[in-house]
């Protein structure tokens, strides 16, 4: 059964109410209200997409009920309509945050058109807001001079130049999400949305309302329709991490995505229409996946049009030196810290460990030495006691002693991921301390939204 938008209509005329929902009621899952009150009742329990609110109802005034639906979700697009129209009461109306002002003598045709109008506007702003997010997180440079990184920069450069669905690879930690943005940064999507998917931070049911959206009961709990992913993306670039992580049935559907660029919201029929480009990054062996039946072998080789490979940091030590320039150099700032000195013995040290954490564990590192010196020289002996894992390592290496080279690779990234989580704590806690415990203005200033600090946060309680 195709989903309709759910229109409410809040007016004390018990015979305009029936007339108008009978002339929507094709076309649109019409509700209705004759009062103020039992209105925004209802606005919480159906959560409409639009609402049409007349301006002069019995004993109350539309433009105050129109603040009150208001402040309870700003979103919600108002048409308000009237017999008695007013230049000046449309423009207050529209002050106060209604969509559009029109007259109880209108067209059916004409308010088919305002109430699509307002559908579509509700989208645009739900895009806007990612945009105006998007524009505040920090954008990092890649940094190094290493061959390796060259012939990657060239390949940014080719894959910006066209449109292919490109194929990331890399540890965790080497700067996936950093290359898909600087595709999308070069390429001509510029302007429009980059949206970011982790899939393997979602619950696995959660995964496909994420990226195609739901429809209002397609769930317990979906009380709403909800666009997703794709639908927000529009025109823009979709990044999406950990693609390794999707269940086949959410692979079928994206295969769907790339082949015929349309899917559909769970629990609809409507089938709708992306023009999205898909960057997908994983830190996984997909091949291996393949061979194990994990992952679709169609979907593998659709994805597969451009791959970009990034080295881990132990591949490319010569730009460690830059790197640890360039992060004291942000994160100080960042902190309102002087930016600090280190010595060149201390460097010595960075180059001679091996960073399995690899870039984004060197960015962890940076953070906490700048804490930890307040803007001081950093010296080799507090280097080495934040490189020195061995307390770490030895709480796994007591029951869990490495045979293999795999297995070592595995526990030393178990203990630079533990060390990680210090370090990222340590940050938070200073972070917060700056913004008086203000989650909102904490988040804003990292370039997250609440939700990603609130994980951070709880991450770093493991």
């Amino acid at each position: 059964m195709k989903s309709k938008p759910i229109i409410l209509i809040i007016d004390d005329d018990q015979d305009f109410l029936n007339d108008l929902a009978f002339l929507l009621r094709n076309d649109y899952e019409i509700f209705t209200a004759t009062n103020g009150r039992l209105g925004l009742t209802k606005i919480r329990e159906i959560q409409p997409d639009v609402v049409l609110l007349d301006l002069v109802l019995q004993n109350e005034n539309g433009l105050d009920l129109l603040k009150e639906i208001k402040r309870a979700d700003a979103q919600l697009p108002v048409l308000m309509v009237t017999e008695h129209s007013s230049i000046d009461t449309a423009v207050e109306a529209i002050k106060s945050g209604a969509e559009n002002y029109i007259s109880k003598n209108f067209s059916l045709k004409e308010l088919h058109s305002h109430i699509e109008r307002a559908l579509k506007s509700k989208l645009d702003r739900a895009r806007s807001e990612l945009l105006m997010e998007e524009s505040f997180k920090p954008y990092e440079r890649i940094i190094g001079r290493h061959p390796l990184l060259a012939q990657i920069k060239e390949k940014i450069q080719l894959a910006a130049a066209n449109d292919f669905t490109v194929l990331i690879t890399g540890e965790s930690g080497t700067g996936k999400e950093l290359v898909a943005r600087h595709i999308h940064k070069l390429s001509r999507r510029a302007q429009e949305l980059f949206v970011a998917v982790n899939c393997g931070a979602l619950p696995e049911q959660l995964i496909e309302s994420e990226l195609f959206g739901y429809e209002k009961g397609a769930f317990t709990g979906a009380t709403r329709r909800k666009a997703g992913k794709f639908e927000i993306a529009s025109a823009g670039t979709i990044f999406l991490d950990e693609i390794g992580e999707l269940s086949l049935n959410a692979q079928v559907k994206l295969m769907r995505v790339l082949q015929n660029k349309e899917f559909e919201r769970l629990g609809g029929s409507t089938v709708l229409q992306t023009n999205a480009r898909i960057i997908a990054a994983t830190n996984k062996d997909l091949r291996q996946m393949m061979q194990k039946g994990q992952f679709r072998e169609d979907l593998f080789y659709r994805l597969e049009v451009f791959p970009i490979h990034l080295p881990p940091l132990r591949e490319r030590k010569s730009d460690i030196p830059l790197l640890v320039d360039y992060f004291l150099t942000q994160r100080a700032a960042e902190l309102n810290l002087p930016k600090p000195k280190i010595e060149n013995s201390a460097i010595e040290l960075f180059l001679n460990y091996d960073w399995p954490g690899n870039i984004r564990e060197l960015n962890n590192v940076i953070t906490r030495l700048i804490i930890l010196t307040k803007g001081q020289t950093i010296g080799r002996e507090l280097v080495k006691g934040n490189l020195d894992l061995a307390r770490e390592s030895d709480a796994i290496l007591t029951d869990h002693t490495p045979l293999t080279w795999d297995n070592l690779n595995r526990l030393r990234k178990q203990a630079a991921h533990r060390a990680a989580r210090k370090i990222e704590g340590e940050f938070l806690k200073i972070l917060l301390n700056k913004f008086n415990g203000n989650v909102t203005r904490a988040a804003k200033h990292l370039g997250v939204d609440r939700a990603t600090l609130y994980r951070m946060l709880n991450r770093s309680k493991e």
